[in-house]
């Protein structure tokens, strides 16, 4: 009987155990800080290649950046061309991303609306150059991309005069709402972090 026991104990201790490894090896996005233990800051180009073992291709943005690009991951590390210590300063996470925020979103299942819910009001900027709608929460470092649709945007500024401080606020807000409001059903293509308050 104690040999019977012996044996359910151990089991479950070790279903136990592979439950909670489980846990602490689902990818991880912190916002403004990093994915899982990999921080914003702490690691660079050549470090990423004793952390994965995968094959990467590199991207390179103009004379910016250049991102390590792990297609199976999902994820983008950036480094700033010009930068001899190649330290990653941003990462970016597509849908082939399999984990979540550390705030719970799942980019496979939720949506924009679902985004506001978690993280609140964000401030919208449609980037023409990139075609992509990014919605911005600077105090915790984390954008979500969006890609605009094909629907006219209303003329926001077209009452406002050049010195109106208040027509411009108050144009700024009709658009925030606009944005909200007409991709709260969008899904989000992508999710960028770095350290919050800058400009990366």
């Amino acid at each position: 009987m104690e040999v019977v026991f012996g044996i359910i104990a151990l089991s479950f201790f070790s279903c136990a155990q592979h439950a909670k490894d489980a846990q602490v090896t689902i990818p991880t996005i912190h916002e403004g800080r990093g994915l899982n233990n990999i921080v914003v800051g702490r690691v660079n180009r050549d470090s990423l290649k004793y952390i994965f073992s995968i094959p990467y291709d590199s991207v390179v943005y103009g004379r910016y950046s250049i991102a390590i690009h792990y297609p199976q991951l999902g994820a983008y590390f950036y480094y700033l061309r010009d930068d001899v210590s190649k330290e990653i300063f941003s990462m970016s996470f597509d849908t082939n991303f399999t984990g979540l925020t550390s705030k719970g979103f799942d980019i496979h299942k939720m949506t924009a609306a679902d985004m506001i819910k978690i993280y609140g009001k964000p401030r919208w900027q449609m980037l023409e150059s990139a075609k992509m709608l990014f919605a911005h929460y600077d105090s915790l470092g984390i954008y979500f991309a969006v890609t605009p649709n094909n629907i006219p945007e209303p003329d926001f500024y077209a009452n406002v005069t050049e010195d109106d401080p208040v027509g411009d606020s108050l144009a700024q807000q009709k658009e925030q709402e606009y944005y909200s409001r007409i991709y709260a059903p969008s899904g989000i293509v992508e999710i960028i972090i770095g350290v919050p308050g800058t400009n990366f």
